[in-house]
């Protein structure tokens, strides 16, 4: 029999060769040497025959044989994600991270794992424990954390997300990667948390490792000018305007830089900044209402009337009443 499984073998009857190996398992005693059939049956049906449930079938058989037949389980761990068999890919993940001595290999298996219960069985919850099992043998793995910060975000847990998020940063190597994360820690202590002082402690430690980070100037600008720091604000703001900003989100930047300056009675620069906003976005109220009240401090007064003249009719359908009174009077 092994005469003519060399022959079959030689020639590539890999047919006849599968048929060979199975009449051999009812003649050989060994165990070892049906263990090894019963492979080469496997890997041919896979490979040569591609007859994957045939493969699948005979890779189990060597699996009763052989409960930790690694080669077994990665080829069936193969085969049932090809053939979309979930239930049975995840039964093979648990088995082969259980039974590898690897610990790297093992954080994949469960990441694999974890992945197969979020994208195929939609169950967030059994996700979750598989991550972190990656992560007790490989403490840094990158993949793993991103994906936990993904289902925590997807679940609304801010507060873990932000922890997962700090692990991330204690371990990568990468500086930007560290910047985007201190970034998006602070816009969930900011959006999500309502936590000023820790958003403004994270983009603060994004700009000390890179100084023109915009998506972290940007909102911390916000903050500082709403804390009334003028001179930081003027700095801050200036720099938010690089980002490529819609005309409204830009027109409101330049009110504040406007606002600042006058703050710092640095009236002309304040003027200049208004005037921009104005230009940009016609009917921002809180500019108009600004640079009004510098025309007619300067007495520009046909400048003065074409911005209340703006005003009024803005605010006439709004509701505050007491602006709009104002702005007739300085009309008027």
């Amino acid at each position: 029999i092994q005469f003519l499984e060399q022959l079959y073998l030689e020639e590539k009857d890999f047919a006849n060769l599968v048929a060979m190996y199975k009449k051999e398992l009812d003649f050989t005693s060994s165990e070892e040497r049906q263990k090894l059939c019963l492979w080469e049956i496997a890997k041919l049906e896979e490979e040569q025959l591609h007859h994957p449930e045939e493969a699948i079938t005979y890779y189990n058989h060597v699996l009763l044989m052989d409960s930790k037949h690694l080669n077994s389980l990665k080829a069936l761990r193969r085969l049932y994600r090809d053939q979309k068999e979930w239930v049975e890919l995840s039964e093979v993940l648990e088995n082969e991270a259980l039974i590898t001595d690897d610990p790297l290999m093992k954080a994949d298996l469960f990441l694999s794992l974890g992945e197969l219960m979020r994208e195929q069985f939609h169950d967030q919850e059994q996700a979750i424990p598989q991550f972190w099992r990656a992560l007790e043998y490989n403490q840094g793995y990158l993949k793993a954390i991103t994906s936990l910060v993904e289902v925590y975000l997807e679940q609304k847990e801010w507060a873990k997300a932000i922890m997962v998020l700090e692990m991330e940063i204690k371990y990568t190597l990468d500086k930007q990667i560290r910047v985007e994360r201190l970034t998006q820690i602070g816009e969930l202590y900011r959006q999500s948390l309502s936590d000023i002082d820790k958003a403004q402690n994270s983009y603060e430690k994004a700009l000390e490792l890179n100084v023109n980070h915009l998506p972290a100037i940007l909102p911390l600008a916000q903050i500082i000018y709403h804390q009334k720091n003028w001179e930081l604000s003027v700095k801050l703001l200036a720099q938010s305007l690089q980002i490529t900003l819609e005309p409204p989100e830009k027109a409101k930047i330049l009110y504040q830089l406007g606002d600042a300056y006058q703050q710092l009675e640095k009236t002309d620069l304040a003027l200049l900044h208004y005037r921009e906003a104005y230009h940009l976005v016609p009917e921002y109220l809180p500019n108009l209402k600004a640079l009004g009240a510098l025309y007619v401090r300067f007495e520009k007064w046909p400048l003065a009337r074409e911005i209340f003249e703006r005003m009024t009719p803005l605010l006439s359908s709004g509701s505050s009443s007491e602006l709009y009174e104002t702005a007739l009077f300085q009309l008027a």
